[in-house]
Parts: structure tokens; C-alpha cells; sequence
């Protein structure tokens, strides 16, 4: 099991990199997709990374429960799926993973942190520490459960501290959140990676990720 943690600004090309990574486990991935669809930006988003990914990937959308996930047995019945809440928590693919991609770490934290019921027009450090404790709680599960199955788990964050200090409450309890987890995380992986404008750095790094080559740009 390895635990390869994939982080940069927004644009950088995080994700093409953790798919590439994910790649030569072939059909045997599981996609852990934690975004909502809120809006139109939204699911244009998330329908992009759909069309981009292998169809044959296995995919879980959802912010928790990722050892059942990992667990699930192949052709659920239309009641075992309707078992899940909502559309989280449905499950669809191949019984036995040998890599787990979770993309991505911002969109599992906002939305704990919208879930939560805190008032984030106010936050206090106590709401703070207890959504950092329940996003890592979240991802150690998911770490934990791969560990004692042998699956390499490739989790996908982003940088929020390195540009203008949020102007809302809300921004600068996301920011230190976010921030703390993404050292916990980094600290946690056997190979860390971080990704500018399509360029990466790394340590410990993975052969793969030496060789990996961006796909080109769309025309403008």
C-alpha cells in the first residue's frame, strides 16, 4: 500500500496527474468523487472529470464511509444501492480495488463544514479544530481501510494559503482548516507532490510521475 498525496493551485493540473498515476491499475480503481452539484459551474465541472476518467473505474461520491466503499460487493441490487443517502453514498464497480483515487480534499472539507450547522459568519477556533478532526477522521478511514487491503490511495488537494487572505469568515475558517489537513496529510504519504502550471515537484517521487507528460492545452 502507498499513500501518494497530490496538492497545487487551481488549474495546475492536480487531477490529470493522479489519473495518470491511477492509470496502469487499469479497471481495478476506485474514483471517490466528494463535489455537489450546486449549480450549473458545478456539474459542468464535474460532468468534465466524468468524461475524462476510464468508464471501467469504479466511483463513489460521497464525503465518508469510504471503508464501505472499498468493501462493496460487485452487482448491487437496486436495493442495496437505494441503501445509500441520496446520491451519496452510491456505489458503483468492481469489487476489489487495487488503487483508490479521491479528488478532491477542498470540496470533502467544505462540504463537512456546510453540514456542520456552525455558524461561519462567526467561527471560533473550537469549530475549526472539530472540522479539521472530521475531515482527517474521514481520510484515515479511507487510509486505514487500503492499508489492510494492500490499496495504493492517491488522495488530490489544492493550495488556499499562498495568495490574499480571505474576506469572508467562512474563506479564512476554510483556509486554516484546509491548511492544517494538508499538513497532516503530506506528513502522513510515502510520496508527495506539488503540481504549477503543469509542472511538478516532488519527494520521494514516484517513477511514474518523472515521466508523466500533461495532456496539451484546448485552443483558446
Amino acid at each position: 500500500m502507498s499513500l501518494i498525496y497530490i496538492t497545487g493551485g487551481a488549474r495546475s493540473g492536480k487531477s490529470a496527474l493522479a489519473e495518470q498515476l491511477a492509470a496502469p491499475f487499469g479497471e481495478r480503481v476506485l474514483y471517490i468523487a466528494t463535489a455537489r452539484a450546486f449549480d450549473e459551474e458545478m456539474r459542468a465541472r464535474i460532468q468534465k472529470h466524468r468524461a475524462r476518467r476510464p468508464e471501467a473505474w469504479g466511483l463513489y461520491e460521497g464525503v465518508d464511509g469510504f471503508s464501505q466503499a472499498l468493501a462493496i460487493a460487485p452487482g448491487l441490487s437496486g436495493e442495496e444501492r437505494a441503501s445509500g443517502a441520496g446520491a451519496e453514498g452510491a456505489v458503483a464497480g468492481t469489487a476489489r480495488y487495487d488503487c483508490a483515487l479521491l479528488d478532491c480534499v477542498p470540496n470533502l472539507v467544505t462540504n463537512l463544514m456546510m453540514d456542520s450547522g456552525h455558524d461561519w459568519e462567526h467561527p471560533g477556533n473550537a469549530s475549526v479544530q472539530e472540522m479539521e478532526a472530521r475531515a482527517m477522521a474521514a481520510l484515515v478511514e479511507l487510509i486505514d481501510c487500503a492499508r489492510a487491503r494492500s490499496i495504493t490511495v492517491i488522495l488530490v488537494s489544492g493550495e488556499v494559503g499562498m495568495g490574499l487572505v480571505p474576506v469572508y469568515p467562512f474563506g479564512r475558517a476554510f483556509r486554516d482548516v484546509l491548511g492544517q489537513v494538508n499538513q497532516r496529510l503530506a506528513a502522513l504519504s510515502d510520496e508527495a507532490f506539488a503540481v504549477f502550471r503543469a509542472y511538478r515537484s516532488g519527494s520521494r517521487a514516484n517513477p511514474a510521475a518523472r515521466a508523466f507528460a500533461f495532456p496539451p492545452s484546448p485552443p483558446l
